[in-house]
């Protein structure tokens, strides 16, 4: 294309064809439209077509020039968009969408189309009924070929068989592929939906048999997962036609990978997100070689970003730099531009950090769909059209080896808004620079822009020409013919722009026939008519000098349409055979339309009547010639001619070796053979017949090595012709064949010895070259490779070519030059301690070099793996070997002994760790835990299964989910110096028959008053060892897993049991029983005989060692013991602590490998240090006495006791320890429950899982995270602080466990509570019961009350003080009945209730204990402590006396300090020992723990709070022990006098509810409260107790659990040392809005009648809660709305979602798509101004298909309150600092009055109040009831009856207020508070 043409007025429409065809849809028949690229072709006819594929299925031959459509044919049915379920991309059918190819060779156009399997239907005929076909028609007459169509329905992949082909739900898009036989197209589906994969599928193209089915989801994904589409919006599949085939792909949700960085060079077989590249083999089937994915390619498929959304584009040799030889781009949706080394694309998280290891990246505003413009010339450019934005051009530039690619200028204008801106394209006019062109098609404005490809000086690119083409297909390209460009459309039309080519005149052509050389022949005239009305303004020729042209009129001529003129030209050949030229009149017009030239064609043949000499060629050379190697020389000819009519006669040929010119030279020979320097000439003519030509061949036969020249000169008749013949003799070639060394260097090639790579270590790649030099002399001819076969696409070789491009076939290199090649050795990723392995590969060649001869050059590579300690020490092989994959709980777990859990986890550290504790195996798991043990799990399983990336090192692999994401496994190393590496032990467990003389005589009780067998030897846990150590004794029994006894008689009582007792597998031999609780596996030596060998531990026969209970093994692997010491304060060992509830020797020690000492006291304590604290000295008073808490067989210290262990291998060169663990809460939590599920209790694991319905792990785990995954289950449970279980029965077996094994915290939250090793933290579903209109009336008699509320935690201390206790409890499972009855009444709006009840909605429960305390105390003061906590800050107002306080949901604690001092008292009082202390409101959830400075407790929600106030007066010293009690309460009471009850009710926004109460005090405690609540309250109550509360504690903390139905009641009697009497009337009324609040007076006794009326409907409760839907939202334009963090699942629910965001501290969850999560903070821009009011969240939660998750591009979207609680801003913009929550308790009694007030009932906000106040000059600002703004210059005058706090109770103004009272959500910003009802915050300027 010529610019000055396609920038000229000239250049315009020059036809639009409509298609004809049209299909009826819903009544209308639509027009085409053209998705496939249209294809310009000239066929053999010489005539140039333009091709046209439709969506109708529709083809068309149309005329390239005029648009006649000359051949037409339909092939199928169209597919219809109707069965696609909404997925309108293209619409309304789908039919040929991909662009085709033609095979010139055969005239053969190949593409694609989907119809259905039934032609003779109409309309839709369903999805499961779709068919694609692949075509191959004739270009000539539009008929299909034989042996096509080829329809593809059903076929199966060819990596993997589980997938097949379904036509309906996939679709071809990508432009086809045509290299050697073979075609290939590039599959993907509709809208992302469907269960689709993408698809490489080839065919032959003679025989249309398919050689290539590959699935990008390939092998090991299984048929339900869908992605890695090949879609690149239309772009092609690419080929350099040297063997390799570049595409991109889409997202998928396979995502193996998952955040381990993977060589390219091993590529996973799911190829998502994922720029690839294959081999083509010979057969046509293809091998992946390489591959790239983005670094964040989880993210970009959670987000739908696919990479492959524009084409992989192989970039001219133009752009090459260094050693990078090919680059490639592609863009995709995430905007980021890649530039790749074709030959090393990069592979996954290979760059530094863990980032892309690309050329280049440069990240666009916005998505790419549109493959790049490539202009090669002028330094070389590339053009990016980006979606919104304008299109970018980077400039190529390489400096010292490396590429680069510079952003240089943009388009002037900016691409359309919406999808559709076609790829880039560039056009030049015979590749002269400075005629680049730059095409752009797009669906808006102007819809083909042509820019000129070098931009201005101003950075911008210059437009030349636009054009306006209604119904522009988006993702097209502009496609060019002869001159003309041509653009597709939606429309039915096709487009073609150009110059004109209607000419203004008519002119005849002139034919002169034959004629002689330089023979003017006789003038012709040539007549022209005008077309149009005309003016000719110039008249010249062109072409070669053999015409004329005379008798012109004279110009400018102006001629009239129709009118005629004339001139002459005449013939004058001055060469012979057939001449041309044209006259070319210059003319203007006023008609549009018309060409500005007009050709006039000139035509005649000269011939000569004479002899006419002609030699061709005129230049004989030969090239390359090594002088000897070939006998007798190398011939080459040339041929002389006579082309005139007359004979030619030879008079003389003359010879010279000088010049042309001269001088000439006798030769030698004879004219039959003349010899010339190293020529020799044969056969020269002396004369040659008319028209005839005579082949004289030349030899060149050099002598020796130089450049040789002759030149021949012959004389005739017919003219006189010069032939010059050139030469070089060249010596031979020497190629030097090396090979890259690991180090840098060069190894010379020996046929005998391969070339080496040395050691790769497993997922990295080693690259290193192969260099052939040529080092022959100065004179040497260059070495050409005649054979070369590369190790290029081998299948499963880890040893490989980059490309077949380098040192191919026919590649040169010239004397004192070499050339490279690069290969690599690319290893696999695999587990450490593996043995190596090697690689080998193979390539063939041969050279020119006769001493080279064909070799067959070897490749060696040795693969390795890390090798982790201890190693071997002869070969330094890690002892543990990689046994493999292991199916975990196949039942139950397969290693005994879990040595640690943490972030830190590699299988180095795991291996070192059950090393040192002397395990055989070492397993890790689950990402961060250890496992040890004797025996070798079960069931060993394909290592694809082990997906999971160790927390310590991304690099290791620790366990996994399986490829189907549903098991649970664990990845192995065993110790090969005791374990053979293959066989698997006996499953078991099983009955040791007895060894070593011993025989098992069965199951065994202990004796009746002693133990059976009277002597406890050491040993190692199993029944080998404990036979062992019975040597000499008569018997030998195994008990409790492992603890051995020896004796010669049996105690009384010990008797056979059943066998079933004696059920506990061996501590260190899971394979074998040992025992039971009390059951010995007995043993009996020989036939009942005493052996002879004496035995082998102490005691004697006759005096044998009574039982010792657990026992203290003298080693625990390099550890030996010492004794037990004391501990000292400050510890003893003060290097590292760990405490756990399975502590065991061995665990401590694994803990501790890397210091001198460990010990274990309590039990349950493991400590480490290098030294022993001064003060630590031997203990000998008894008090290690305690078991290990992990294994009861040995001891692990005691109270203030060590069982010292020295590690005898330490010394002071030993490496320091890693760093301890974060500090973990001290006192973790219980969750309540979450939503419906209720906390039940700990219980036992059983083998095969107590809970089978569903197991999920993470390392995010929380008790929220577990109850979203298993919606919709009766249970779920939580073990090992990070494995959840759903079920919906529990598995018998599983019982109530009281050992505290549920003790370890949450691997999400530290704070809370996750099971334990075998030990479930349980929920139950518990369906919630809806609110109903209640009457109540009861009378509670106590001593001393309290009401606590939602979120409290209550803080007892004392200190110095002695406490005496004596507690009797007894539980009753039914209520005791305060008053007799219930009484119920309903009407159809509300029931009533009478009765006077212990119980009420959901919980009672009481519980009869009588308790004597004395203690040091004198008096107790109270302080309240209300602390609102929100992620990392926390905020606390301490007050005392009197707390009243509104609490919107979830979003207050509280917590109750109470201080003893100095005194002696003493207390019997009452206890509960119930599941549940406190009552739960119905409607209350509980949400993961949030934390306060001194305590963390569970932070619950409900629709009703109550804020109690506790008042004392006591004397006090200073004295202060802690006792924490937390727990989420709506009512409750503790009675000293005899009853212990609680209650807890649903109670709606809206009631009236009234109390009174008489209350009696004889105590120094009194108390008082607020309550208010939204309702009409009146309470009188007169208090009175004789009471004391007393404790003694070190500390404890109690979580208070949500109750079961159930209900219970204790008689209490209670003494103090004191009495005081009080006496507190109250009576409050109040009137407020939703949320309730309650306010309410305590004392100490009450007798109370309290009724309520409720409505009996209620709102249904939120199972979401503390998380609040927002609304639907739509997704960003430009983005993620919320980009922090997602996540994808097949069985994706709303509290799923909620839970997974909610583990990463991000309150904002949103569902999309059905099956994806998205988190956010309010923090971010986007959700700050988001509308939720987006409609289309429609799609279905596949976890839970009654609930919506989103749909496309639409997000439902919740906010977890308790993350991000509403508050207050301390400054807004404008400096106004917050000053407080004031009553505002009217309009003439204004806080901020006498200012400017106005209201906005959609936007108010905080900062729009403040802002609005500051522009109108005001000092405070304030909001008031959501939606009110308030300025003023000062704060109003407080009423006289105004009183601080306490809610306001004056009803003044400017009278502060409890901050719970303004507790109203801002209108504009649910994240902000806005006053409350009568409540105004304010804020000051300056202030």
């Amino acid at each position: 294309m010529d610019p000055a043409v396609v920038g000229s007025s000239q250049f315009g429409l020059l036809f639009k064809a409509r298609l004809p065809g049209t299909y009826p849809i819903n009544g209308q028949n639509v027009p085409e439209q053209i998705f496939s690229q249209p294809l310009v072709y000239t066929g053999s006819d010489g005539v140039q077509y333009v091709y046209v594929a439709t969506t109708q299925n529709n083809v068309y031959k149309l005329a390239a020039r005029t648009g006649v459509i000359v051949a037409s044919r339909n092939l199928h049915r169209p597919f219809l968009v109707s069965d696609l379920d909404g997925c309108v991309d293209i619409n309304p059918t789908v039919g040929v969408t991909a662009t085709g190819v033609i095979d010139p060779e055969t005239d053969t156009w190949y593409f694609t189309s989907k119809t259905y399997i039934d032609q003779s239907l109409t309309g839709a005929n369903g999805r499961p009924n779709g068919r694609y076909y692949v075509h191959a028609i004739s270009t000539v007459d539009l008929t299909e070929r034989p042996n096509f169509p080829v329809n593809l329905e059903g076929m199966v992949a060819r990596n993997n068989p589980v997938r097949s082909f379904n036509g309906g739900i996939h679709h071809q898009r990508p432009a086809l592929l045509h290299t050697g036989d073979y075609v290939y197209a590039g599959f993907a589906s509709h809208c992302v939906l469907y269960n689709f994969t993408g698809w490489i599928v080839g065919w032959h193209k003679g025989t249309g048999q398919i050689v290539e089915r590959f699935a990008t989801e390939g092998a090991g994904v299984g048929p339900t997962v869908p992605g890695a589409g090949v879609w690149m919006s239309g772009g092609g599949l690419a080929s350099d036609d040297k063997g390799s085939m570049f595409f991109a792909s889409g997202n998928g949700y396979a995502s193996q990978l998952g955040g381990v960085p993977v060589n390219g060079r091993n590529p996973p077989t799911a190829l998502e997100e994922a720029a690839v590249h294959m081999a083509i083999n010979e057969d046509g089937s293809l091998n992946v070689v390489d591959f790239f994915m983005p670094w964040e390619k989880t993210q970009l498929d959670g987000a739908d970003k696919d990479l492959g959304t524009s084409p992989l584009e192989i970039l001219p040799s133009q752009f090459s730099c260094g050693d990078i030889k090919r680059i490639g781009v592609v863009t995709g949706k995430s905007g980021k531009t890649y530039w790749l080394n074709l030959d090393n694309l990069g592979g996954y998280q290979n760059g530094p950090n863990k980032l892309d290891n690309v050329i280049q990246v440069y990240q666009n505003e916005n998505s790419v769909y549109a493959g790049a413009g490539v202009y090669p010339l002028e330094g070389g450019y590339i053009y990016i059209n980006v979606i919104q934005y304008q299109t970018h051009v980077f400039k190529f530039s390489c400096n010292d080896g490396v590429p680069y690619f510079n952003k240089v200028a943009d388009s002037p204008e900016k691409n359309a808004y919406v999808l559709g801106v076609g790829h880039g394209t560039v056009t030049s006019l015979n590749d002269q620079p400075g005629t680049g062109l730059v095409w752009t098609s797009d669906v808006e404005g102007s819809n083909l822009r042509i820019y000129n490809a070098i931009p201005d000086s101003n950075g911008l690119m210059t437009e030349i020409n636009s054009f306006v083409t209604p119904g522009t297909t988006k993702f097209t390209r502009p496609v060019f013919g002869d001159g003309i460009v041509y653009q597709g459309t939606t429309q039915g039309y096709l487009y073609a722009y150009g110059a004109p080519v209607n000419l203004p005149l008519n002119c005849t052509s002139l034919q002169f026939g034959t004629a002689n050389l330089n023979t003017t022949t006789a003038p012709m005239t040539i007549q022209c008519t005008a077309n149009t009305a005309v003016t000719v303004t110039a008249a010249s020729l062109s072409g070669n000098p053999n015409f004329a042209v005379s008798a012109l009129p004279g110009l400018p001529l102006a001629i009239a349409k129709g009118q005629r003129f004339s001139f002459q030209a005449t013939f004058t050949p001055q060469t012979v055979g057939p001449l041309s030229s044209s006259v070319i009149l210059n003319t203007t017009q006023q008609a549009a339309g018309f060409s500005i030239n007009t050709p006039v064609q000139l035509k005649g043949t000269g011939q000569s009547q004479a002899a006419l000499l002609m030699t061709s060629p005129n230049t004989v050379s030969w090239n390359g010639v090594i002088t000897g190697q070939q006998a007798g020389g190398v011939n080459q000819s040339v041929i002389i001619s006579n082309l005139g009519n007359s004979p030619l006669m030879i008079s003389k040929v003359q010879y010279s070796i000088v010049g042309e010119t001269g001088p000439w030279i006798t030769p030698n020979g004879t004219q039959a053979v003349t010899v010339v320097s190293a020529f020799t000439f044969y056969n020269m003519p002396s004369s040659i017949p008319p028209n005839s030509a005579v082949t004289v061949p030349i030899n060149f036969n050099p002598p020796y090595s130089a450049n040789f020249a002759a030149f021949v000169s012959i004389v005739s008749n017919g003219g006189t012709k010069v032939i010059d013949v050139l030469a070089a003799g060249s010596d031979e070639p020497k190629a030097v064949l090396e090979f890259e060394s690991p180090d840098g260097g060069w190894v010379l090639y020996d046929n005998t010895t391969a070339f080496s790579f040395g050691n790769v270590t497993e997922n990295t790649s080693r690259f290193l070259k192969l260099r052939l030099s040529n080092n022959g002399s100065a004179n040497a001819a260059p070495i050409s490779v005649t054979v070369s076969k590369p190790p290029f696409g081998i299948s499963g070789s880890i040893i490989g070519a980059n490309n077949a491009v380098d040192l191919a076939e026919g590649t040169l290199v010239y004397a004192g030059q070499n050339l490279t090649a690069t290969l690599f050795c690319s290893v696999p990723k695999s587990q450490i301690n593996v043995d190596p392995y090697n690689g080998t590969a193979q390539w063939t060649m041969n050279l020119n070099d006769p001493t080279f001869g064909k070799q067959h050059i070897q490749f060696f590579c040795n693969a390795v793996s890390e090798q982790a300690p201890p190693l071997n020490p002869i070969t330094q092989q890690g002892t543990y070997r990689y046994a493999g994959c292991f199916k975990e709980n196949n039942p139950g777990r397969q290693l005994q002994t879990a040595i640690y859990s943490g972030p830190a986890n590699t299988n180095e550290r795991c291996i070192g760790l059950c090393s040192a504790a002397g395990y055989i195996f070492a397993g890790t798991q689950y990402e961060q835990e250890c496992w040890c043990g004797y025996n070798r799990p079960k069931k060993v399983v394909d290592d694809t299964n082990c997906n999971f990336a160790c927390d310590g090192d991304v690099n290791e692999v620790c366990g996994g989910n399986g490829i189907d994401e549903a098991g649970s496994y664990i990845s192995l190393f065993g110790d090969i110096t005791r374990w053979n590496g293959n066989s698997t032990d006996t499953p078991g467990p099983y009955v040791n028959p007895g060894k070593l003389g011993f025989n098992s005589v069965g199951c065994y009780t202990e004796g009746t008053n002693s133990r059976a067998l009277n002597v406890q030897p050491q040993s190692n846990n199993t029944v080998a060892g404990c036979l062992q150590a019975c040597q000499g004794y008569l018997y030998s029994g195994v008990e409790y897993g492992g603890q051995c006894f020896c004796g010669n008689t049996l105690a009384a009582g010990s008797v056979t049991a059943s066998a079933t007792d004696c059920s506990m597998t061996c501590n260190n031999n899971q394979t074998e029983l040992c025992g039971g609780p009390s059951r010995l596996n007995m043993y009996v030596y020989g036939n009942g005989t005493l052996p002879d060998t004496p035995p082998s531990t102490g005691g004697g026969n006759n005096n044998p060692n009574p039982p010792t209970g657990p026992t203290i093994p003298a080693t625990i692997g390099n550890f030996t013991y010492q004794s037990c010491y004391t501990e000292v304060a400050g510890r003893a060992l003060t290097g590292f602590a760990l405490a756990d509830n399975s502590i065991t020797l061995q665990t401590c020690a694994s803990n501790c490998t890397q210091y001198q000492y460990f010990g274990v006291e309590y039990g349950r304590e493991c400590y480490c240090g290098n030294a022993l604290t001064s003060g630590s000295i031997p203990a000998t008073d008894g008090r290690c006495n305690m078991a290990c808490s992990g294994n009861s067989s040995f001891t692990c210290g005691g109270p203030n006791g060590l069982t010292l262990y020295r590690n005898t291998n330490w010394s002071s060169s030993t490496p320091p320890p890693p760093p301890p663990p974060p500090n973990q809460p001290s006192s973790p939590v219980i969750v309540p429950g979450v939503g419906n599920y209720q906390y039940v209790d700990c219980h036992t694991e059983v083998p095969g899982r107590a809970l089978t319905g569903k197991a999920v792990a993470s390392k995010d785990m929380t008790v929220p995270f577990c109850a979203g995954n298993c919606t919709g289950f009766s249970y779920f449970a939580i073990e090992y602080s990070q494995e959840c279980y759903c079920g919906n029965s529990l598995v018998s077996g599983s019982v109530t466990a009281t050992d505290g094994r549920c003790s370890m915290t949450c691997a999400g939250s530290s704070s809370t509570i996750c099971g334990g090793p075998n030990g479930l933290t349980l929920y139950q579903y518990v369906v919630p019961s809806s609110s109903s209109s209640i009457i109540f009336t009861s009378t509670v008699s106590s001593s001393s009350s309290m009401v606590a509320s939602t979120s409290t935690s209550m803080s007892l201390r004392s200190n110095s003080s002695t406490a005496t206790t004596s507690t009797a409890s007894s539980v009753s499972s039914s209520s005791s009945s305060l008053v007799p009855s219930i009484t119920t009444s309903s009407t159809s709006n509300s029931s009533t209730v009478s009765s006077t009840i212990s119980s009420i909605n959901s919980s009672f429960s009481s519980i009869a204990s009588t308790s004597t305390s004395t203690r040091t105390s004198s008096g107790l003061s109270t302080v309240v402590t209300t602390s609102t906590s929100n992620a990392s800050s926390s905020t606390s107002r301490t007050g005392s006396s009197t707390l009243s306080s509104t609490t919107p949901a979830n979003t207050t604690s509280s917590s109750f300090a109470v201080t003893a001092s100095s005194s002696t008292e003493t207390t019997s009082l009452a206890s509960s020992a119930s599941r549940s202390l406190l009552g739960t409101s119905a409607t209350s959830s509980v949400s993961p723990a949030t934390t306060d400075s001194t305590t963390t407790t569970p932070a619950a929600a409900s629709t009703t709070s109550s804020g109690p106030a506790i008042s004392s007066t006591r004397t006090t010293a200073a004295s202060t022990s802690a006792a924490s009690i937390s727990g989420s309460t709506v009512g409750s009471s503790i009675s000293s006098a005899g009853t212990l009850s609680s209650f807890s009710t649903s109670i709606p926004p809206t009631n009236t509810l009234s109390a009174s109460s008489t209350m009696s005090t004889s105590s120094t405690m009194s108390t008082s409260s607020t309550m208010s609540t939204s309702s009409t309250m009146s309470t009188s109550s007169t208090m009175s107790t004789s009471s004391t509360m007393s404790t003694s504690s070190n500390g404890f903390s109690t979580s208070f659990i949500p109750v079961q139905s159930s209900s219970g009641s204790t008689g209490v009697s209670s003494t103090s040392t004191r009495t005081t009497s009080t006496t507190t009337t109250n009576r409050l009324t109040s009137s407020t809005s939703s949320p309730t609040t309650f306010s309410t007076r305590l004392s100490s006794t009450l007798s109370s009648t309290l009724s309520s009326t409720v409505p009996t409907t209620s709102s249904a409760p939120n199972p979401y809660f503390p998380a609040v839907y927002l609304g639907c939202a739509a997704e960003a334009t430009q983005g993620r709305l919320l980009a922090a963090s997602s996540t994808t699942s097949a069985g994706m629910t709303i509290a799923m979602c909620i839970s997974f965001c909610s583990a990463r501290n991000l309150p904002l969850a949103g569902l999309e798509y059905g099956q994806e999560c998205y988190c956010g903070s309010w923090a971010t821009t986007t959700t700050t101004t988001t509308p939720f009011n987006a409609t289309g969240c429609t799609m279905p939660c596949p976890g839970d298909p009654q609930s919506t998750c989103g749909g496309r591009s639409r997000l439902s979207v919740y906010n977890n309150t308790s993350l991000s609680p509403p508050a207050a801003k301390p400054v807004l913009p404008g400096g106004y600092a917050y000053q407080g929550c004031f009553t505002d308790a009217s309009a003439s009694q204004r806080t901020l009055g006498g200012g400017y007030a106005w209201a906005n009932g959609t936007g108010m906000t905080q900062e729009l109040c403040a802002s609005t106040c500051l522009a109108k000059g005001y000092k405070f600002a304030g909001v008031e009831f959501g939606k009110e703004c308030y300025c003023a210059n000062a704060l109003g005058i407080a009423a006289a009856n105004g009183g601080g706090g306490g809610g306001g109770s004056s009803g003044g103004k400017a009278v502060p207020a409890p901050e719970s009272e303004c507790n109203m959500l801002c209108v504009g910003d649910a994240r902000e508070l806005c006053g409350g009802s009568a409540r105004i915050g304010v804020w000051m300027n300056g202030g």
